[in-house]
């Protein structure tokens, strides 16, 4: 039997290199994909 996609959720993780403090840019880009990050893989 196969497990329906939300038995089965997928890990994703956005990591950096540590630095202190956090870019700017980085941070930007976080900011920006984990809601759409969420979004779309709530629908697989």
């Amino acid at each position: 039997m196969a497990l329906a996609p939300e038995d089965n959720p997928l890990p994703i993780h956005l990591v950096h290199a540590g630095q202190t403090p956090l870019p700017l840019k980085l941070r930007a880009f976080l900011d920006f994909m984990s809601p759409r990050l969420k979004a779309r893989l709530s629908a697989v």
